[in-house]
């Protein structure tokens, strides 16, 4: 994968990959403010690229089926059925 990945491999990760993708940009977000403070940013779009790389990757993280347990759904059926009534 290159610097910018595509919404498509972003797609083929996991959960916990991207997770840790997140973890990462906002170290090197952090990093790259400190540069940025101390006049030192050689490229300051490093951090619109980074900003926009974690939203794509919490876009990837949000559309991801959340795993339901058999009793958490059993119960969200029951409290759906009784506000149906």
């Amino acid at each position: 994968m290159g610097a910018r990945a595509t919404m498509e491999e972003l797609r083929g990760l996991t959960s916990e990959e991207l997770s840790q993708k997140v973890a990462s940009l906002k170290q090197q977000l952090l990093d790259l403010r400190m540069l940025a403070a101390g006049g030192k940013l050689d490229k300051p779009n490093r951090l619109m690229l980074a900003r926009r790389s974690m939203a794509r990757i919490q876009t990837v993280l949000r559309e991801k089926p959340k795993v339901v347990s058999a009793s958490q759904k059993k119960d969200l059926d029951a409290s759906l059925k009784g506000k149906s009534s």
